[in-house]
């Protein structure tokens, strides 16, 4: 528009092109008045829109030096900026811009608060993810370590009874899971510790009378030998024979004590071999039968095993496991007409062998301590119960170490029988009798 002033300027005095000049200036809230001489040739509705009347403008009233950029501030949003030029004819014309910034005004004070709302949301936002982190960290990180530092108090203080427990699945969840599988081992450790305490506790105990015992009266006859108390040949074997059983017994007990340490020191103790259980079994039958019709106890033996495949097994400690069993047998039988007796049968895997009596037998309540340490179910420890409390123990241990399974039943009044069984092994392995 500035150089249509300089170069054709008589197109001001053109309505079409005042008409055009003043709708693109409406878009950018601009209005246009030209004026020739003190006559207006064009006043734009927009201008009059405004409050503008056509005798409010003089040209002596605004800046219209040819090319000022200044602007004349009519009040808080309206500007008007004055621009001289001549015609061709020399007269004089005025072109007035005159301009309403009240839509920029409010553009800008929008946008300002929007800024300002815009930031505040953003702090909020920035609060609340926060907040959210550190509930997060707090309930993630904080927290669980907070619980392990307790666990780990409880642990110093020698508290292993209780369990630490997370749904976390990332590291601090398998810490947890560490943390808990230490303080299972820590605490089972513990409860071994104490166990084998107390079992020391009551070895010490139970060595203490079961020694006592035997001593004491093999200490007491051989004083009668001594003194000559005994005077015939008949009852100085007497003498003697109480002598030789009580030192058996204390070999026994001695024996059953040395095993029992090398159970606890892990000892390596079994020579495996390849054995028919049939044929051993019935060899430990005939050994043992005539010794035990000595005492008054009859042995009988019965065999349902048609397989010929061996059993891997010690030899010698399944010879102590039979005898301990019979041991227990006998110390409990029967006083009137007392039977044993050892059934062999079978299973697809395994050999079975019972071992039967028609004692007393064991009361319900009592089945499960039979296998424990030192257990004893006669508490008065008479003499028909003058056992250890280790040969049912050390015979399950020698079973369970050679994988098979032992258990018992038992009903009061009519006997009890004790199971054990051996794995079965390869049909093409040699068997040793």
């Amino acid at each position: 528009m500035g150089k249509t002033i300089e170069t054709e300027p008589e197109r001001f005095l053109e309505p079409e092109y005042l008409q055009q000049v003043d709708d693109f200036l409406n878009s950018f809230s601009t209005g246009l008045a030209v004026k020739k001489n003190e006559e207006f040739i064009y006043f734009s509705p927009f201008v009059a829109s405004l409050g503008f009347k056509k005798e409010d403008f003089s040209f002596a009233e605004y800046k219209a030096d040819p090319g000022s950029e200044n602007l004349t501030q009519v009040s808080d949003n309206l500007y008007i900026k004055a621009m001289p030029f001549d015609f061709d004819d020399e007269s004089n014309g005025v072109l007035f811009l005159i301009n309403d910034s009240t839509a920029v005004s409010q553009e800008l004070r929008q946008f300002k608060e929007s800024i300002i709302y815009t930031l505040i949301l953003f702090l909020v936002i920035m609060i609340i993810i926060n907040t959210l982190i550190t509930y997060y960290l707090s309930k993630q990180i904080v927290n669980p370590l907070i619980r392990l530092k307790n666990a780990a108090l409880q642990i110093r203080k020698g508290n292993y009874n209780f369990h630490l427990h997370t749904h976390s699945k990332d590291e601090i969840g398998d810490l947890f899971q560490s943390f808990e599988s230490a303080r299972k081992q820590l605490q089972k450790s513990e409860e071994t510790k104490k166990k084998f305490e107390q079992n020391r506790n009551e070895l010490i105990s139970n060595i203490s009378h079961d020694l006592k015992t035997p001593i004491t009266t093999i200490k007491g006859y051989v004083e009668g030998v001594m003194d000559g108390v005994p005077k015939s040949k008949e009852k100085k074997d007497k003498y003697l024979q109480t002598i030789h059983q009580n030192a058996v017994h204390m070999e026994s007990l001695i024996e059953d004590l040395f095993l029992l340490s090398k159970f606890d020191l892990d000892q390596s103790l079994y020579q495996f071999e390849n054995i028919n259980i049939k044929d051993y079994l019935a060899d430990s039958y005939e050994e043992l039968r005539f010794n035990l019709e000595e005492k008054g106890i009859r042995l009988d033996f019965e065999a349902r095993y048609n397989e010929k495949i061996p059993v891997k097994a010690d030899r010698q400690q399944l010879k102590r496991v039979i005898l301990n069993i019979i041991n227990n047998a006998i110390n409990y039988k029967n006083n009137t007409n007392p039977v044993i007796k050892m059934i062999l049968t079978e299973t697809e895997d395994e050999a079975q062998i019972e071992i039967r009596d028609n004692g007393k037998g064991i009361p319900e309540d009592l089945l499960s301590k039979i296998f424990d340490r030192f257990y004893k179910a006669d508490k008065a420890r008479s003499d028909h119960a003058s056992g250890t409390g280790l040969g049912l123990y050390i015979a399950q241990k020698i079973i369970l170490d050679q994988n098979g399974h032992i258990w018992v039943k038992s009903k009061t009044g009519h006997g009890t029988s004790i199971f054990f069984t051996l794995k079965k092994i390869n049909k093409n392995t040699t068997i040793h009798k």
